[in-house]
């Protein structure tokens, strides 16, 4: 999807029934039996690793494996939480939200709370942030992913200690994507269906590369691969 913040799956509509036939590589696998171990749980988790490495669609596992399954889960695309207008629909007014008010992340009540990338996030959203969380305790599931250290950046005072606190609980690195190799060709085919190609035919060449390609920018360098591939070869090959 589009926009800074949405209420939804983080991802074009994978969730787990998607997600899980596509994880199948051992170190997929393990992640997610490790979700499972912790979807019981209420206590906070921290997804970590290399940025567009599908930790949004772990963390909608995790959600869908949860006793908060039935309840919402509410998405925060922290990076695009800039404009002071949707910081205050989003967070609320700095100091907290007043009684009888709300803001959007209360929409998460009962379900889940995914920070998406919290690392971005700008200090004065980060504090409005820590007032909501204090309101909520309790109510919300909280899921953050990051691909940046963020105790280490607190060490350096870009970001704050008491949030680092409050998303301290169980934390999950989210391999990259070319250290799960035997997801890329599952992951390949299910982008050139979403792009468009009703009969997904990878040539052995196509094949060769998709599996020796280091895939740098690793899920979304591969679905923009597949979606520019399958624009190039109309109903070929």
């Amino acid at each position: 999807e589009k926009g800074a913040m949405i209420a939804g799956p983080p991802t074009r509509g994978v969730g787990t029934a998607t997600a899980k036939p596509y994880a199948i590589d051992e170190a997929s696998q393990a992640v997610v039996e490790r979700l499972g171990a912790l979807a019981g749980s209420d206590a906070p988790v921290l997804l970590t690793g290399e940025a567009s490495s599908g930790k949004g669609v772990f963390a909608r596992i995790l959600h869908d494996e949860s006793p908060r399954a039935d309840g919402p889960l509410v998405v925060l695309r922290c990076a695009g939480l800039v404009d002071q207008s949707r910081i205050d629909e989003w967070l609320g007014p700095r100091g907290g939200v007043p009684a009888g008010e709300t803001c959007r992340l209360y929409e998460a009540r009962g379900g889940t709370l995914l920070l998406d990338e919290v690392s971005e996030l700008p200090p004065d959203p980060q504090e409005r942030l820590l007032d909501v969380l204090d309101t909520l305790e309790g109510d919300v599931r909280i899921v953050a992913t990051t691909h940046l250290d963020l105790a280490a950046r607190a060490a350096r005072g870009a970001f704050s200690e008491a949030l680092v606190e409050a998303l301290k609980g169980e934390t999950v690195e989210i391999p990259a994507l070319r250290e799960r190799p035997d997801d890329i060709v599952p992951l390949a085919e299910l982008f050139a269906k979403q792009a468009g190609a009703s009969d997904v035919r990878l040539s052995p060449g196509a094949l060769a590369r998709l599996r020796s390609h280091p895939w740098p920018g690793n899920v979304l360098e591969l679905r923009n691969a597949m979606e520019r591939a399958v624009r190039l070869s109309g109903d070929g090959e």
